[in-house]
């Protein structure tokens, strides 16, 4: 197969159409009429398998060069949180910029549907651009725009669909504006279209207020007061670190009441503090240093897991302290994570 891909530099629509199996547990939904979840499991050919992971293997070489170095996410050796970083640093800036006649703005964009919007002849463009051959290029995109799929529902086949991209929202009409010449250029370009409901513009305080509505007037986006999570980090922290950072103890919170009920062993619960309940906060903890009460807060909740939680907030009996549980297990102990040694762990990374 391989080598008539390398002859010929055409695949078999057999070998690329995949088939989507809708689960009974769809219909029973249906039937019993509450909201479906759309169960499914996407069946693709091994064959089809084998030739695109040997295609992403050859393009993981050259990534790097491909990518521009403001791009960290997907690529060997650079870290997403380089670009939090830098984000953060900005915010902070604008935050902290009150005076001066020259004013700054930061714009949050979100692109609506990335993939799905995507103009494969501006791919093909800037593939050729780059300096892929032909024949590479052929094989990309026989991978990206030749696609079939099959739906098997409730034991029956499908005629085969051949799927497109959705209509394109209407572009935001070109003006004198550099900034919305630009949005408007990248949108014609690529296909792409920039969800207006989910842009977001923020300000420093040297600009006057008859600037703040005139441009967000102008673009058509929302004026906000502070910019909200980028990358998953809150990009403003404020004077209480935390409310800022209170969400993760939130979030533990959640997991526990919903394991709370069910019936785990004690090495089930060993298991789900170390693996699911520890991890939430290391995203986090990898850039900020959590305050000690957020601290002391989330290590008294895995505590009281630990020892018997119940949803009727009924403590149990702690028969030991968080810091005992955190010896490790040599000295006869658990080996739970330290949250305050791990996170400055973590941040000697950034050193």
């Amino acid at each position: 197969m391989l080598g008539l891909l390398n002859h010929t530099g055409i695949i078999p629509v057999s070998i690329i159409s995949s088939g989507i199996h809708v689960a009974q547990k769809f219909f029973m939904q249906v039937v019993l009429g509450s909201k479906p979840d759309w169960p499914s499991i996407a069946l693709c050919n091994v064959i089809y398998k084998v030739i695109v992971k040997g295609l992403a293997n050859r393009l993981k070489r050259i990534l790097g060069k491909c990518i521009s170095n403001n791009q960290s996410s997907f690529v060997p050796d650079r870290s997403i949180l380089d670009n939090a970083m830098a984000a953060i640093e900005v915010v902070h800036h604008m935050k902290t910029k009150t005076r001066g006649k020259v004013g700054e703005i930061d714009l949050k964009l979100n692109i609506s549907k990335v993939y799905d919007r995507i103009d494969w002849d501006y791919l093909k463009d800037m593939l050729t651009f780059m300096g892929f051959c032909q024949k590479w290029i052929g094989w990309i995109m026989l991978c990206v725009g030749t696609v079939e799929y099959s739906v098997s529902a409730n034991s029956n086949m499908v005629r085969p669909i051949i799927p497109g991209r959705g209509l394109r929202q209407e572009l935001i009409p070109k003006k004198t504006n550099v900034m919305k010449d630009i949005l408007v250029t990248y949108e014609e370009a690529s296909g792409q279209a920039i969800n207006l409901y989910k842009f977001e513009f923020y300000y420093s305080r040297n600009i006057d207020s008859n600037t703040r509505n005139g441009l967000a007037t102008y673009l058509g986006v929302q004026r906000v007061l502070r910019i909200g999570s980028y990358l998953g980090f809150p990009s403003m922290i404020g004077r209480s670190r935390t409310t800022a950072f209170s969400f993760i103890k939130d979030m533990i919170w959640r997991k526990i009441n919903t394991w709370s009920s069910k019936s785990l062993s004690q090495a089930g619960k060993e298991i789900m503090v170390k693996f699911v309940l520890l991890s939430i906060p290391t995203y986090i903890m990898s850039i900020f240093l959590l305050p000690s009460s957020l601290i002391d807060k989330i290590e008294k909740m895995m505590n009281s897991f630990w020892w018997g939680h119940k949803r009727d907030r009924s403590k149990g009996i702690h028969w030991l302290s968080w810091d005992r549980l955190s010896i490790p297990k040599y000295d006869d102990s658990m080996g739970f994570k330290s949250i305050n040694a791990f996170n400055l762990a973590m941040l000697s990374k950034q050193a």
